[in-house]
């Protein structure tokens, strides 16, 4: 059985600087592995692992290059159409045949029952239970544990674990037989390596998510901030600002809402702008995201509306250490209607001792409900008489 970590808080203190861009990678550099190839692990709704885990490897790449003074990142496949098996891709990353990497990351996301979500490191272990040399899989993934957890906000984790403890903690029996590591990319690299699992592909709200682009971005960034803190690099403020938008009455993500931040209008997921691509249902998919990068002022007014929905402002102070989450609920502005009765409409078959109940669609205020309600056809109800019966029904006296 897998042990999973319950994550209430994380509260990730580090320095942080003003300077456009970050010094100190100067003489290092990466190779990143998106996982997998074209459209493979494919996750619900149709949305694969793999393509995922490109895109997220593409933005890292990009946050590094155009950031920092690293001097270059690899990445072992650039499209959807390169298929690179777990061979090429150490080959790649190793000296002999290969580039000859400082280090190595591997980009994944993991699978399971639809209603489990949690993170994973895995660094590199060996059979005796001492981490792969060279060492450093598990310091980095020690720190990106943290970041990612709370940046994908699952919530729970397995944590960062050596690759030979957990397979064998499952079943596996290879590290009893072999010396390891168990992982192929970290028993076959010969540089400090790790794999991340980024929330469950299988997981309907996880995966929705996934679709979006800015999502995989912000991925993305809590690898770049857990390999400026291994480095002991000052990392710059941070000004994202993102979040979900919500219909409050049903909890559900909104499609096309506007979210307004200072001057710039970011426009949530809709049918027509992505989900299409995944589903003919065009009421099936949403995700309700919304992210900001660069945001300026210590505080600013988020504003939001959607079609259907009251508009709604919201005075946020900006965090300048991670990301700034603010979930939006909105309130319908359509009337509230019926949900559901009991007894159900037609129904003969119900007790005259149960009680009568009315679900609406959103929060009520009963007395307002108890007062207004028409019951067609009319019909006079004696409270007292209809207390009595009841009574003399249960063998009880009046009260």
């Amino acid at each position: 059985m897998r042990n999973i970590l319950y994550v209430s808080a994380l509260v990730l203190i580090f320095p942080v600087i003003l300077s456009a861009q970050v010094t100190g990678l100067s003489g290092w550099d990466i190779c990143l592995d998106p996982g997998h190839s074209q459209t493979e692990n494919m996750g619900i709704y149709g949305y694969s692992e793999a393509e995922k885990n490109l895109r997220v490897g593409l933005r890292l790449r990009e946050i590094l290059l155009n950031e920092t003074d690293i001097d270059t990142v690899y990445i072992t496949r650039t499209n959807d159409q390169q298929v690179v098996s777990l061979s090429q891709r150490t080959d790649y990353a190793n000296p002999t045949f290969g580039v000859g990497a400082t280090w190595f990351h591997s980009i994944h996301s993991d699978a399971g029952a639809p209603q489990t979500n949690s993170t994973l490191m895995i660094w590199g272990q060996y059979g005796n239970g001492n981490e792969k040399v060279p060492n450093g899989g598990k310091a980095m993934s020690d720190i990106m544990i943290g970041y990612l957890t709370a940046g994908m906000r699952t919530y729970t984790t397995y944590g960062s674990i050596g690759d030979c403890d957990l397979y064998t903690s499952w079943g596996r029996t290879y590290c009893l037989t072999n010396p390891g590591p168990y992982l192929f990319v970290n028993r076959n690299t010969t540089m400090p390596s790790e794999l991340s699992e980024a929330g469950f592909h299988t997981n309907p709200t996880q995966n929705q998510l996934n679709m979006n682009d800015d999502w995989k971005r912000l991925e993305a960034r809590t690898f770049y901030w857990s390999i400026l803190e291994f480095h002991d690099i000052p990392r710059p403020l941070v000004r994202i600002l993102t979040g979900i938008v919500r219909n409050i009455e049903t909890g559900l993500p909104i499609n096309g809402a506007e979210i307004i931040v200072n001057d710039s209008i970011y426009v949530t997921d809709t049918y027509v702008s992505l989900f299409y691509k995944y589903s003919t249902d065009p009421e099936l998919l949403r995700n309700g995201f919304y992210y900001f990068e660069d945001v300026e002022g210590d505080s600013v007014d988020v504003i939001a509306y959607a079609e259907g929905f009251d508009s709604d402002t919201i005075r946020v102070a900006m965090v300048d250490s991670f990301f700034t989450f603010v979930d939006i609920n909105l309130v319908s502005n359509q009337l509230p209607y019926v949900k559901s009765t009991y007894p159900v409409d037609g129904d003969t078959s119900f007790s005259i001792l149960d009680g009568i109940g009315i679900e609406f669609s959103r929060p009520m205020n009963q007395a307002s409900v108890e007062t207004t309600l028409v019951i067609v056809p009319e019909i006079e109800v004696d409270v007292n008489a209809a207390a009595q019966f009841i009574n003399d029904l249960m063998g009880q006296p009046n009260q």
